[in-house]
């Protein structure tokens, strides 16, 4: 997978939900390197408490997650 930081984003993106397949500790890696991505342009990140628990990492409730997110992104499943 590669993640880059070189593109623009829409001036109306400023939080992106993360939903992760189910107690994949490995994606730890590519959520990282997807945070600085986002970090970068000023995107916030928001990881579900159920996904959060897998990375080590603080969460929020997953209807919050959908209702403060402007777009959702999917990392681990299996490509469908």
């Amino acid at each position: 997978m590669h993640i880059t930081h070189d593109i623009k984003k829409p001036k109306s993106i400023k939080r992106a939900g993360l939903v992760l397949r189910p107690k994949s500790k490995h994606l730890k890696p590519y959520y990282l390197r997807l945070k600085h991505a986002l970090n970068t342009h000023g995107v916030e990140l928001l990881v579900s408490y159920e996904n959060a628990k897998y990375l080590d990492i603080e969460g929020i409730e997953e209807e919050e997650m959908f209702r403060k997110s402007d777009i959702l992104i999917s990392i681990g499943g299996d490509g469908t």
